[in-house]
């Protein structure tokens, strides 16, 4: 049996899809769902969980390597695959901030000026400053006004990345959830290639054997390489 390799914490999980479903989720969303799942897994994350727990350092430190936070160990990033009616459903890299937010800021901006080192103050400062553009908008301003003035200043401060392609690129969020299950099964359980196929791929049989669930192992390995790097989205996709 091989080795296995137990997670320090329990994954999220999603409630079964149907392909309709799915078909309509946005593609941004869908990238940044998988990217999260990827980190879950990584051995960075884990590491800083068990070294740390969930702490607000580690948090913050998450939050500044890869741009999370540890909600999404109770499944927070599920919510971007809704579509956006809520404060709680915007849309990656969109955040509405709470009064629970704003005092997380503040509570971490204490936290590194008592104890965290000069490397992590840079970090977080420069993503403040460099990274994020903060706004507060009048809630009672029609839509359309707060478009129109913000879009001048978004043009400006926008910078050209490969994310700029996530809303044209197709990916097939069903498979990707199966190559995680099979990932799960092999490292984290230690399940042999043919038990792990029998049990990801029953409805084809025929179809989900060894070489199939070796190939999805490997496929997610390099999504998890990607989002440790932050070489996102990845071409592979």
């Amino acid at each position: 049996m091989q080795q296995r390799h137990p997670y320090p914490y329990p994954l999220p999980g999603l409630s079964p899809l149907e392909p309709e479903v799915v078909r309509n989720f946005n593609p941004w969303a869908v990238l940044e769902v998988l990217r999260i799942e990827a980190l879950l897994r990584s051995k960075g994350v884990m590491e800083l969980y068990r070294s740390e727990g969930p702490t607000l350092g580690s948090g913050l430190k998450l939050m500044l390597r890869y741009r999370v936070n540890w909600s999404v160990l109770e499944g927070s990033h599920y919510r971007y695959l809704d579509a956006p009616s809520s404060l709680e459903t915007a849309a990656p890299g969109i955040s509405v901030l709470s009064l629970n937010n704003l005092m997380w800021l503040a509570g971490a901006l204490s936290s590194l000026n008592e104890k965290e080192t000069s490397d992590l103050q840079e970090l977080f400062f420069h993503w403040m400053q460099s990274e994020t553009l903060w706004l507060c908008i009048d809630a009672s301003l029609p839509p359309d006004v707060v478009i129109k003035t913000l879009r001048p200043i978004l043009a400006q401060r926008s910078k050209p990345t490969r994310e700029s392609s996530w809303e044209t690129m197709q990916v097939d969020f069903l498979a990707w959830l199966d190559r995680f299950r099979c990932y799960d099964f092999r490292v984290r359980d230690g399940c042999p290639y043919e038990d792990i196929g029998q049990r990801v791929y029953a409805l084809a049989p025929e179809a989900g054997g060894p070489d199939r669930v070796k190939k999805a192992v490997m496929a997610v390995r390099r999504l998890i390489d990607a989002a440790e790097q932050n070489a996102w989205p990845p071409a592979m996709l």
